[in-house]
């Protein structure tokens, strides 16, 4: 009887941990859930505000170079020197915005005036007739498409706006678009950031790696639309190594993949969205610790508690054994007159 209340207390301690220890592995597992959607959806939005103010800038320079002069009268092929002018005012206009090239192509597809006229690799002269971009602008007035250059082999986004003259459509102004430097910002920060078509394709991302790879399989329809519009290099269906399931994501750079929060919000090109991958890990790592530190304090506690509860009971059992001792010297060893003192 003496062992079996301190081996109770010692059973219960046990029992009370391996209660902690699930309950703060659960407690843990949404904490750390809810502290990695918030970073992921914070990040989302600082990155989407980026891009939003990187487009609001470039989409208003085809509207203005509608207004320009120079840029009908070079469509026309009216004016000899008008193309000259336009190149170097163009080449002044990328310089000053960061475009990565600015250009005028007439109503036939043929290139007459771009801001990178100096170079081997000049707009100048090339046929676009095929370009989606062109062919939407001259029937909608406006178009934009993300692309791998023809020319330069660089990815970006072309913004275009048809350049009228009274009812006949001159040609069309295209602004390109990069993105290099939003994206060394995104890579900045922890996780990974992407922007992804209506395909599902990856356009934009702080890991060059993904750029041009969907995060679904695509369909032989899609694939031959791409490869038709020359839009991106797809050399087969292969999907970026990146798993989503809900809200969390594995990337698949290894045995052991990674887990990661995501988070996806509208993005204003191409229909697509923008999504941030939060490494779950740190998040994890923290709220174990708390849950750790918790549940060692209740341990404590509770240990405190079942050591005061095992010395009193040993205090009551001593007082018990001393006034049984006395008794028995009082009654000199005669059972009869210790059970009458007790009574």
């Amino acid at each position: 009887m003496r062992i079996a209340r301190p081996a109770s207390l010692l059973l219960g301690l046990g029992c009370l941990a391996a209660a902690a220890t699930a309950v703060g592995g659960r407690w843990s597992d949404s904490r750390a859930d809810a502290v990695a959607d918030r970073a992921a959806a914070s990040l989302a939005r600082t990155h989407l505000g980026l891009l939003t103010s990187e487009l609001q800038k470039f989409r208003l320079l085809p509207l203005v170079l509608t207004e320009y002069p120079d840029v009908s009268a070079a469509l026309r092929n009216d004016d000899p020197d008008a193309a000259a002018r336009l190149n170097r005012a163009l080449e002044l206009l990328a310089a000053r915005t960061d475009a990565a090239a600015i250009y005028a192509i007439a109503a036939n597809g043929r290139s007459v005036a771009a801001s990178n006229w100096r170079f081997p690799t000049t707009f100048v002269g090339q046929d676009y007739g095929f370009r989606p971009y062109f062919r939407n602008a001259m029937r909608h007035g406006g178009a934009e498409l993300f692309a791998l250059g023809t020319v330069s082999g660089r990815p970006g986004l072309y913004l275009a706006r048809r350049i009228d003259d009274g009812s006949r459509a001159l040609g069309v102004i295209v602004v390109k678009v990069e993105f290099d430097r939003l994206e060394s910002i995104w890579a900045r920060a922890p996780g990974a950031t992407i922007v992804t078509d209506q395909r599902g394709v990856i356009l934009i991302t702080s890991v060059p790696q993904w750029r041009f790879k969907p995060t679904r399989r695509l369909d032989e329809h899609a694939l031959a639309d791409v490869r038709r519009t020359r839009q991106y290099r797809l050399t087969g269906a292969s999907s970026a190594p990146v798993t989503i399931d809900g809200r969390n994501a594995t990337l698949a750079t290894g045995m052991d993949p990674p887990s990661f929060r995501v988070a996806a919000i509208g993005a204003p090109i191409a229909e697509g969205r923008l999504i941030h991958f939060t490494p779950l890990a740190p998040a994890l790592a923290a709220a174990r610790s708390v849950a750790l530190i918790w549940a060692m304090a209740a341990l404590i506690v509770a240990g405190i508690i079942g050591g005061l509860a095992i010395r009193m009971a040993e205090r009551r059992r001593f007082a018990r054994e001393a006034r049984e001792r006395l008794e028995g010297r009082s009654c000199g060893g005669r059972p009869s007159c210790a059970t009458r003192m007790r009574g």
